[in-house]
Formats: structure tokens, C-alpha cells, sequence
């Protein structure tokens, strides 16, 4: 059939050298018809002789390569083993939060998770899991891996730039709401991601604050969480040193507000003295060592 259909198409296009020539007659026809098989024979020899290039075979390391390129699979009882594995505390609450932020999972079908039904357990496959969990064995916060964490009912920007707004912190917040009368302004020290001035103005339409920190990468965190909620009007933030005795005049060509005219002055800064941190149980955690510093 092949030969037939490449014969039809030949015949068509006039591909075959001395086409033109031939006469249409019976005859001809005839002559046409010898010359293309005898042409198709030609290359069909031709192509038998060219050798034909020897695989490479595949070696230890290359196999090595595609099994790291392949994401590893999972069931959701392999992954709290493997995270309690090396260290973490609460692996079935992580292995949870992974599969619902790598793989889409929902609150509803975390129970079908923990108790399976018989040769049903469902199974992962994912590159985004595969690589979420390499980073959590190499004790990187949950919430790095994330990106984001929730504080106050909003989901704020996190990373090695800030600590992780913490649910204590919110009872700050919930204080703060309280002392602050109504077109309050309050200033901030020491904001971190902004999880506090940003909770604040999103609950009271009506404030406004100042906030600093210390590292300009930090502000830069801190100012885009505060955009995220359209507050970049209501919350101006500076990088500056606390302890710094002109304080009150650094700012980004504006001065910070005076302590005479605003309404509140909070913070809810690193309190812990680094050199005591090794000597607290709940602290003596890799990543926490790592990420608040030696």
C-alpha cells in the first residue's frame, strides 16, 4: 500500500526525472509506470545500506538523572513519616497543610487522608510537593515554603526578611483597636511584614500610622502587604534605627510623626536576647536557630 500511495503522489507531482518526456499514449503510460519502479527499487536498495546509528545505552548516572527528574509519590501517611522523620513536630498537620497548598486538597477530604478506606489510600504526585518537602527536611519554615501565612483574617507576604506573624500577636492588635480613638494615628516600631499596621487600618477605615524597621528589605516586605489591601495611602514606612538619637527625623525626605502627636506607640519586636535563645527548649528547633540569627 505504501508503494502505491508514493507511486499515486509521484504521478501526480511529476517528481520522477524523465517524466516530462514521456509521451501520453498507452505506451508511454507504460514507460512512465517502469521508470517510477524501477526509481522506488533504487532507493529502497539505498536505504538499506545506510547503516543505522547504534544506541547509546543508558548509563548509571543518566538513570540517576531521570529518576531526580521524576517526582516522587505519595501517600499522605509516607509523608508524615517522612517529615517526622527528620524533626518535625507536628507532621500530620504539616503533611496536611503541604498536600492542600502543593496539590489542591480541601478541608472536606483531609478525613478520606486520615482514615482511608481499604486499598483506596490516595496517592501524590507532584513537583511542586516533591520540592515544598525537600525544603521542610532542610528545616526551612513552613511558612517560607509557603510565601504566605494569616494573621487577623488576611493573608500577608512572609520571608527570610521577617518572622512569621504569630496568632499572639494578634491579641496586640485587638488591644490596639480598643485604645485607639476614632481618626487615631499610632506609630509602629520594629514592623516586620506589617502584620500589625496592616490589621489595624483594614478593621478601622479611619486610621493612620507610621511604621519603621530596621533593614530596607523588611520595609519593602512590609510596604507591599500594606499595598496588597489598598493602604499604602493610610501607612507610611521608614527604614530607621530605633535606637538612633535623630529617630524622629528620618524618614523618606518626611519626617516620622513626633511622639506628641500620635495616639498610641506599639511594637511587638524580637524580645528574646540571641544569647539566651539556645538555652529555651522551644527554641532549639534548626530552623528557628537559623532565621532569628545567631
Amino acid at each position: 500500500m505504501r508503494f502505491h500511495t508514493g507511486l499515486r503522489a509521484a504521478c501526480t507531482k511529476g517528481s520522477f526525472e524523465g517524466e516530462e518526456s514521456l509521451p501520453r499514449t498507452k505506451n508511454g503510460l507504460t514507460a512512465f509506470v517502469k521508470s517510477a519502479i524501477i526509481k522506488t527499487e533504487s532507493v529502497r536498495e539505498n536505504r538499506k545500506k545506510i547503516p543505522k546509528t547504534p544506541k547509546t545505552p543508558k548509563t548509571p548516572e543518566a538513570d540517576a538523572r531521570e529518576g531526580r527528574n521524576k517526582p516522587l509519590t505519595y501517600t499522605y501517611r509516607e509523608l508524615c513519616r517522612r517529615l517526622s522523620a527528620c524533626g518535625v513536630d507536628n507532621a500530620e498537620g504539616e503533611a496536611a497543610l503541604l498536600l492542600m497548598h502543593c496539590c489542591g486538597l480541601t478541608n472536606a477530604e483531609l478525613p478520606l487522608l486520615r482514615h482511608p478506606l481499604p486499598g483506596a489510600e490516595p496517592v501524590f504526585e507532584s513537583e511542586r510537593l516533591d520540592a515544598a518537602v525537600a525544603q521542610r527536611e532542610a528545616r526551612v519554615p513552613l511558612q517560607y515554603i509557603f510565601g504566605t501565612w494569616d494573621f487577623f483574617g488576611l493573608t500577608l507576604t512572609v520571608n527570610e526578611h521577617c518572622l512569621v506573624p504569630r496568632p499572639d500577636t494578634e491579641l496586640l492588635v485587638e488591644q490596639a483597636l480598643a485604645l485607639l480613638p476614632e481618626n487615631g494615628r499610632f506609630l509602629e516600631l520594629c514592623t516586620g511584614s506589617g502584620c500589625i499596621p496592616v490589621a489595624l487600618c483594614h478593621t478601622r477605615p479611619d486610621l493612620q500610622g507610621v511604621c519603621t524597621d530596621l533593614f530596607p528589605e523588611t520595609v519593602r516586605l512590609a510596604e507591599s502587604n500594606a499595598a496588597r489591601y489598598g493602604l499604602s495611602d493610610r501607612l507610611q514606612f521608614c527604614v530607621a534605627d530605633v535606637f538612633d538619637s535623630d529617630f524622629f527625623r528620618i524618614g523618606k525626605g518626611r519626617a516620622l510623626l513626633p511622639p506628641q502627636s500620635v495616639d498610641l506607640i506599639l511594637s511587638n519586636p524580637p524580645y528574646i536576647p540571641s544569647s539566651e535563645i539556645s538555652a529555651l527548649e522551644a527554641f532549639r528547633k534548626p530552623e528557628t536557630m537559623e532565621y532569628m540569627g545567631p
